[in-house]
């Protein structure tokens, strides 16, 4: 089981900006910059507003269609409040065509690549994205979740330990890591790692459940069951099908 993280987008919005609050005067303006409009989305975002945001850029867009502030953050809303991928891959790339040194832009379009099983895509934005940002966690991790849905289990493997070099409290390079060496058999590795995520995130349910199957694939049937059990105790819930599944296979909870 892997998860794409959510955060793994990453939010680019302008410094300074989140107490701008306009006036009843400005809005009165008839004629407004696109900055303005910027300002006012990005607010509309921080706030949960995100139509109102959406419309904000729009409008910041209409103004200055080479806007790449504008293009960027209305992707962010489109992928991350809405599930429109499409709409965000376009903004994404409209990004990357204004500015093609724009880092995060070639991350979050590589995300949406991969949420469509696009991987070879996703790959090739996120070497883009390392390439201009050598530091870039979030690339790595991403890079690392395509290459392991590509069964590249090793590029992976070094591509989640690059994540956790650059940010030692990234808890989901961890978990995907562990699960790449629980694939190569690696169990001890991944139950280390397993262990780690949940040091970090200590209501990581998904690392609690991941754990719980490397415990049964070395024989401990006596941990596995605990720490399924454990997953609804963080707020997860394991399907009824893959509960009966680890029971025809591993025997009645003990």
């Amino acid at each position: 089981m892997r998860r794409f993280d959510i955060s793994a987008i990453t939010l680019w919005v302008f410094v300074g900006v989140f107490s701008f609050v306009p006036t009843y005067a400005e809005l009165q303006k008839p004629s407004l910059d696109a900055t303005y409009y910027i300002r006012r989305g990005i607010e509309c975002q921080l706030n949960g507003q995100y139509a109102e945001a959406i419309s904000a850029f729009d409008k910041a867009i209409e103004i200055d269609p080479e806007n790449a502030y504008a293009y960027y953050n209305r992707g962010l809303i489109y992928v991350i409040t809405k599930g429109q991928h499409g709409q965000a891959f376009s903004d994404f790339s409209k990004v990357i065509e204004i500015d093609p040194k724009h880092a995060l832009a070639y991350n979050n379009r590589g995300w949406v690549y991969m949420n469509k099983g696009q991987f070879d895509q996703a790959i090739s934005d996120f070497d883009q994205a390392i390439e201009l940002k050598p530091r870039y966690a979030n690339a790595y991790y991403n890079r690392g979740i395509a290459c392991h849905g590509k069964g590249q289990l090793d590029q992976a493997i070094s591509d989640f330990s690059a994540t956790i070099e650059l940010d030692p409290n990234h808890a989901p390079a961890y978990n995907n890591r562990g699960a790449a060496r629980h694939q190569k058999g690696e169990y001890e590795n991944a139950i280390s790692d397993y262990n780690k995520a949940l040091e970090i995130d200590t209501g990581y349910a998904l690392a609690c459940f991941n754990r719980g199957l490397t415990y049964f694939k070395k024989g401990d049937c006596e941990k596995g069951w605990e720490d399924v059990r454990r997953v609804e105790e963080l707020g997860g819930k394991v399907p009824p099908e893959i509960l009966q599944r680890l029971r025809e296979t591993y025997g009645r909870e003990m």
